[in-house]
């Protein structure tokens, strides 16, 4: 079945007596339904994963998000964070902003769902690196091995 209107017929209804009720194909009432499998877009902007130094400035630019049933969504996006120390582990609990004051890497979690539940996630990637160091977080922490 493809995304979009399905029509239908309704008939041969019962209550739970057992009751036959009226034959709603003949009331001239259209009736359909939206078959809706498709998850959502995300379109970061300016997506690129960072490579930034300790306490520089980050803005985040969003995201917009688009349905193909319920067109525009962007408002419906949810912004989560992810911060990963400088040897890869994961601190809880999780931030509430994203701050260049340590080490490591931020991921910044953006998750939509349309009205049909279907789930969309993208994410972008901050590696924040010393003041002197232009290498990537990667980088660091393979040299501390």
């Amino acid at each position: 079945m493809q995304d979009g209107e399905v029509e239908f017929t309704i008939s041969n209804i019962y209550d739970k007596a057992g009751n036959k009720l009226e034959d709603l194909s003949n009331n001239n009432t259209e009736e359909y339904v939206i078959v809706d499998k498709t998850a959502p877009t995300i379109n970061i902007n300016n997506w690129k994963d960072l490579t930034l130094k300790l306490e520089d400035t980050y803005v985040d630019e969003g995201a917009t998000a688009t349905d193909n049933i319920d067109g525009d969504i962007s408002n419906k996006i949810e912004v989560s964070y992810l911060y990963y120390d400088e040897n890869g582990k994961l601190y809880l609990p999780h931030p509430t902003e994203i701050k260049l004051d340590k080490l490591g890497q931020f991921v910044i979690k953006y998750t939509v769902n349309d009205n049909a539940g279907n789930r969309r996630e993208m994410a972008r990637r901050i590696n924040v690196v010393k003041n002197s160091d232009t290498s990537s977080i990667e980088d660091l922490v393979s040299n501390k091995e």
